[in-house]
């Protein structure tokens, strides 16, 4: 019977097909076997379109066909297109997406604008590719946005690189923007964007946070800055601080770390960027505001003990070459800002030391050292210099000297004795020595330099006139003195006031 029904069955679809009746209804209760077919002529098909059904390929595996082209492949691994076979979805939304999953039916893809594509999570659109190229996240504000690279079972974690895109021929290289987030049109504070290495683990290293201009182009390109700027201030707030700060130390006994700004390195005979510390500009309005302080600051000594604050330091760079043909080393200049309209004063230059702590023992406030450079042959000069002659160089406290210029002169044969013979007891003599240079407001000290006057003289000196030293030998013994042979001296003269 069971054979006997399928021969009645096919029988009845074998007249159906050749007559062409319109309509063929029929329950099938066994299987149903046909030929595998082929794209162009599919096993099972369609009266009116007979190169559009299914047909069977190979061993487990069966296709959609479509105009006597197969569009899609079924198989024990799954479903696929082929071909240039489109798939069309709805547009769906957040909360029902058009291409969701399984289990979870408000997470997925949709088409939340023209050009646009969105992906939801939980029925809230989470982040969007738009038309622009933009890749734009979206979470509500008790969320944060990770972008993390995958871990994996090696020893090192997976890096994360983000970067603007690579310039063509003389195209420039694309910018990559990290900002925070804008505050709140009345008084919310924008966001924090923050550049941190990732921490250490047990006895590991915390990695370097590395800000790092793009290099030039290998002929004559100039590198990029790296910069730093903190937030524009609205109206009359403040702008934000930038601030370079070393890691703080481990709880023990770990030493702070360093807190570095070096130029560039020059290639070739290319000089070395400078690294520069700037106070900002001082504001347009009709006032004036002034210009923001550079401040170099030493840290703050422990407070568990008696610890010292830390040296605020600024050296100039070392010098280059080889051995006997080196570079001189670079200098340190601290230069007060120029005016940079008439009548503006120029910038002072303030070196201060330290204020000390009053307690219960000797508390000195911090000197002021100005050393010159060791030198192999000769030490360096200590330069103070007033580059106007109507000022100059200030010296003490409450009533301060001015001091325009301090100027050496070499004084050689000089003769206290003008009456070549002894000066009697209580007797002074003078003589007048040709100095030129030498001005009559000149504060004038003299020193010898080849023998000794012996005692019972005393040698004053002044200046009369421009050009004339007068000294003055005076006896202050009881009996006559003979100040001997002639002597060599030198006179040191401070104008000022």
């Amino acid at each position: 019977m069971k054979n006997l029904s399928k021969v009645v069955l096919g029988l009845f679809l074998g007249i159906a097909l050749t007559f062409g009746v319109a309509q063929v209804s029929a329950y099938v209760s066994e299987s149903l076997g046909a030929l595998d077919g082929s794209a162009g002529s599919p096993a099972f098909y369609f009266h009116n379109d007979t190169d559009n059904g299914l047909y069977r390929s190979a061993a487990n595996t069966w296709h959609l066909v479509g105009g006597g082209v197969a569009v899609a492949q079924v198989d024990a691994t799954g479903f696929r297109l082929q071909g240039a076979t489109v798939l069309s979805l709805a547009n769906g939304t957040a909360a029902l997406p058009s291409l969701p999953f399984q289990s979870d039916l408000d997470t997925g893809i949709f088409r939340p604008a023209a050009n646009s594509i969105g992906f939801s999570a939980g029925g809230t659109e989470v982040a969007r590719f738009d038309g622009s190229n933009d890749l734009v996240f979206r979470v509500d504000a008790s969320h944060a946005i990770y972008v993390e690279a995958q871990d994996t079972a090696a020893t090192a974690g997976n890096p994360l690189a983000i970067r603007g895109g690579v310039g063509n021929t003389t195209g420039n290289g694309g910018a990559l923007t990290m900002a925070g987030g804008l505050g709140g049109a009345t008084s919310g504070i924008g966001g924090a964007a923050s550049l941190t290495a990732g921490a250490g683990q047990g006895t590991g290293n915390g990695a370097i946070a590395s800000l790092v201009g793009g290099a030039g182009g290998a002929t004559a390109g100039v590198g990029g800055a790296a910069l730093v700027t903190g937030g524009l201030g609205f109206t009359t707030a403040d702008g934000g601080a930038v601030t370079a700060r070393g890691g703080a130390g481990g709880a023990t006994s770990g030493i702070g770390g360093i807190a570095s700004l070096i130029g560039g390195a020059g290639n070739g005979t290319g000089a070395g960027g400078a690294a520069n510390h700037t106070g900002g500009a001082g504001g347009a309005g009709a006032t004036g505001a002034a210009g923001g302080a550079v401040n170099l600051t030493g840290g703050l000594g422990g407070t568990a003990s008696a610890a010292a604050g830390g040296l605020a330091t600024v050296i100039g760079g070392g010098g280059g070459g080889l051995a006997g043909d080196g570079a001189d080393g670079g200098g340190v200049a601290i230069t007060g800002g120029a005016a940079t309209a008439v009548d503006g004063d120029g910038g002072a230059v303030t070196i201060t030391g330290g204020t000390a702590v009053a307690g219960g023992g000797t508390e000195d406030g911090g000197a002021v050292i100005i050393n010159g450079g060791d030198g192999a042959d000769n030490d360096g000069f200590v330069d103070i210099n007033s580059v106007a002659t109507s000022r100059g160089v200030r010296l003490g406290a409450t009533s301060p000297m001015t001091i325009t210029n301090i100027r050496l002169y070499t004084l050689t044969n000089v003769d206290l004795d003008v009456a070549d013979n002894s000066i009697a007891a209580n007797v002074c003599e003078r003589h007048a020595l040709t100095v030129t240079g030498i001005l009559s407001t000149d504060n004038v000290f003299l020193t010898e330099t080849s023998s000794d006057l012996g005692t019972g003289f005393i040698v004053a000196s002044w200046v009369p006139t421009a050009n004339t030293l007068t000294l003055k030998a005076c006896n202050i013994t009881a009996g006559a003195l003979d100040p001997g042979a002639v002597y060599d001296a030198r006179a040191i003269a401070i104008s000022g006031s």
